[in-house]
């Protein structure tokens, strides 16, 4: 089964995370993810689309697209702070996966980290998912998967999130 994920954040691969930001409103951290995007990567493509809900509140990402030529849709939604000052996050697409993530912020990086369950190896897969590098018109959307407990991680997408042009008349 394939798995994607659109929604936060980017470490460093190897490093100690930094300590994260105190915890500003949830509209200030995806601020510039905010409008219609365009994505491609190794093995797919599609559109994103993030808007507010709720009076900022609540971030809401629907993606459309196709990995490996199969065809999906997905919905990340984020919006409860937790007590450790973090902000909880939550996918589900049409592939059948359904993704609790625990999301951070350090260095202008937003970091969405979830656990799979183990497999028939018994072996639990973590997941990391990082946006950086943002400007008006593009942010860099990585995911990287550790099979030892967070000890080293392998990117497994690299993709990068170009802002949609509106033509006229279209």
């Amino acid at each position: 089964m394939h798995q994607f994920v659109v929604a936060a954040a980017v470490s460093f691969i190897g490093a100690q995370a930094p300590a994260p930001e105190a915890a500003p409103a949830l509209s200030a951290w995806y601020e510039p993810m905010v409008g219609d995007w365009t994505y491609e990567f190794a093995s797919g493509a599609g559109t994103s689309s993030t808007t507010y809900k709720h009076g900022g509140r609540v971030v809401e990402t629907v993606v459309r697209g196709q990995i490996g030529g199969t065809p999906f849709s997905g919905t990340f939604l984020a919006a409860v702070r937790t007590d450790d000052g973090n902000w909880k996050g939550v996918w589900a697409d049409s592939l059948g996966n359904y993704l609790d993530m625990t999301i951070t912020r350090a260095n202008g990086v937003l970091r969405a980290e979830w656990a799979m369950p183990a497999g028939a190896m018994g072996v639990q897969t973590l997941m990391r998912q990082e946006n950086s590098e943002f400007t008006e018109a593009s942010y860099r959307d990585q995911l990287h998967v550790s099979r030892d407990g967070g000890e080293t991680w392998t990117t497994v997408r690299d993709a990068v999130f170009r802002r949609a042009i509106e033509v006229e008349g279209l």
